[in-house]
């Protein structure tokens, strides 16, 4: 409500912010939108600018009711004033965000499609070739092209995937099942299929397992699956041949903890705010080259608050290697 005080200096509310020796009178009255206050306009009188306007004037000591009333009809005003300038930066953030956005899909159409593209080229060559090279080269090299194509197609199922992952997560159709979960037992399950996988590239990693036995946690299994195949796909992506991959997990105050570590290029310090963000990925030359779409850390972060947990990056630094933490209810 709108406030006048007739003499200040006998106010027993005056604050030491707004306590001057010269002021007279005071009247404040609020700015309101939408029955909540957004400001308040106050005016005062001091010893100075009371002068009469005619020199046989009494001059005014007090506000009167007329000006408080003019001064609420210019709180009405200023209210919607600020409010539409309000509107209108709100308004401009959202497009600018939206632009934004655009720009992010844009971008992870182009890089989505050139990464299709590839496998698929390679997959249909490399059929070719071994179908018109059968009769006249051995079984091993026929089986090698073989391999090849059947890795460019699991590249291709995997983005495939993520994009449907991402879809359903983000249209709230897939339902999160909790139940206590053998950490060991996925953990291994994961390590060995992802150990098989580059096996067959003839490239040496090794990986190393060491998980508490008959560690639990409360877990949708899928899900849980999903958070270590994404990171663990990274730490191999993103690592050099022959490069160290370890996953450890143990119990805390409020769960379990699982360590995911890698020796690879490592993400650069003013990249870590932004790796759990989608279609986003490090820019630089080696992971350009390596390719991706930049959903797999999104994603991982995604399963794991849903099921109420967390992956938070712990350390990361070019050439040094990375290490993920993952932590989940008990």
């Amino acid at each position: 409500e709108s406030q006048r005080v007739d003499d200040y200096r006998a106010y027993p509310l005056r604050t030491g912010e707004f306590d001057d020796p010269a002021f007279r009178a005071v009247a404040a009255v609020p700015m309101q939108q939408r029955s909540q206050v957004i400001g308040v306009i106050g005016l005062v009188k001091t010893a100075e600018n009371v002068a009469p306007k005619h020199p046989d004037e009494a001059p005014p000591p007090t506000f009167s009711e007329d000006d408080i009333w003019l001064l609420e009809l210019f709180a009405v005003q200023a209210a919607h004033a600020i409010e539409n300038t309000r509107t209108y930066l709100d308004m401009e953030r959202a497009y600018q965000q939206q632009r934004a956005l655009d720009r992010q899909k844009d971008d992870f159409i182009a890089r989505a499609s050139h990464d299709l593209r590839l496998p698929l080229t390679s997959v249909v060559g490399y059929l070719d070739l071994a179908l018109e090279m059968l009769d006249d080269v051995g079984e091993g090299d026929v089986r090698h092209l073989l391999q090849t194509a059947a890795d460019e197609a699991q590249r291709m199922k995997e983005l495939l995937d993520q994009l449907l992952e991402q879809a359903q997560l983000e249209d709230g159709k897939r339902e999160v099942h909790l139940a206590p979960v053998d950490i060991e037992a996925v953990v291994t399950e994961v390590v060995e299929a992802r150990r098989k996988q580059v096996a067959l590239h003839g490239t040496p990693y090794h990986f190393t397992v060491a998980v508490a036995p008959g560690l639990t946690a409360m877990a949708d299994l899928a899900r849980l699956k999903e958070i270590l195949e994404n990171v663990l796909s990274n730490a191999v992506k993103y690592s050099p041949k022959g490069g160290q991959i370890a996953v450890e997990a143990h119990a805390t105050g409020e769960g379990v903890e699982m360590r995911i570590s890698d020796n690879g290029i490592g993400i650069p310090p003013d990249a870590h705010g932004q790796i759990f963000e989608r279609f986003t990925r490090v820019d630089s030359p080696v992971a350009s080259a390596i390719g991706g779409t930049g959903l797999g850390l999104y994603l991982a972060r995604q399963l794991a608050e849903s099921m109420g947990g967390r992956i938070t990056l712990e350390r990361s630094a070019p050439d040094e290697g990375s290490m993920f933490l993952v932590n989940l209810p008990a």
